[in-house]
């Protein structure tokens, strides 16, 4: 991955988790972008990080038990920003984030966002999708160590971690892990050099200005703002 990365696509200039913040993020330069993926009871999966609808569209409640055809109906855009340029924005499948990305040039690093115990369910829909898409570079992260395990596609992997784990070795051998990412709040300097020093890389979330870049040999990092980042990495 390069050393900048758009999060959520680029969620402080367009709507997050849609096709409309895919798009900002390569207007802005990057070359990768991060998104959630997320289960639906019918199988289907979406780009989506809360448990619930109220924050990032017009509808409310959880996620949980609804379908794609209730899903697809949503306004995902509408409440983003003080004019309604996005409206009418809808919630993307994985699949055409996939489309979107790979006609674009974008490198794509989809987050496992799993929910209770729904995590195998997810790695493997997600990894039938990757099968039947067709798509660039991808990158399959997550928190859920047990959903990384049963991934099963060719796809490298990354570990997530808000903060570091002891074991965290064993899991990124254990599960061949190419990349490390670390909350940008929690991590320290000797983490960063103990897990270069292994060969894997490292990324940092979520930078949203420079003077968050505290730490140094770090490969790159997410961000909202690719603008105000630009060059710091």
């Amino acid at each position: 991955m390069p050393s900048l990365i758009g999060h959520r696509g680029c969620a402080g200039h367009a709507p997050e988790n849609t096709l409309a913040s895919i798009k900002m993020a390569a207007q802005m330069g990057c070359g990768w972008i991060e998104a959630d993926a997320s289960l639906l009871v019918d199988g289907s999966v979406i780009l989506f990080h809360d448990d619930t609808l109220d924050r990032c569209t017009n509808g409310v409640g959880p996620i949980e038990n609804l379908t794609w055809a209730d899903v697809r109906l949503l306004d995902a855009g509408a409440w983003w920003g003080t004019g309604r340029q996005y409206a009418g924005v809808h919630v993307p499948l994985l699949s055409e984030a996939l489309m979107c990305c790979k006609s674009l040039g974008l490198g794509f690093n989809i987050e496992l966002k799993v929910r209770g115990d729904e995590g195998e369910k997810l790695a493997f829909a997600v990894g039938e999708i990757l099968k039947t898409v067709d798509h660039g570079p991808v990158l399959i992260s997550s928190f859920d160590m047990g959903a990384l395990q049963v991934f099963a596609g060719d796809a490298p992997k990354g570990l997530l971690y808000d903060i570091l784990p002891d074991d965290w070795e064993k899991t990124a051998q254990n599960l061949d892990a190419k990349t490390v990412h670390l909350w940008a709040e929690k991590a320290t300097q000797d983490q960063v050099d103990v897990i270069k020093h292994t060969g894997r890389a490292v990324y940092l979330f979520t930078i949203n200005d420079k003077s968050q870049m505290k730490l140094h040999n770090v490969d790159g990092v997410f961000t909202d703002f690719p603008d105000r980042i630009a060059g710091a990495v």
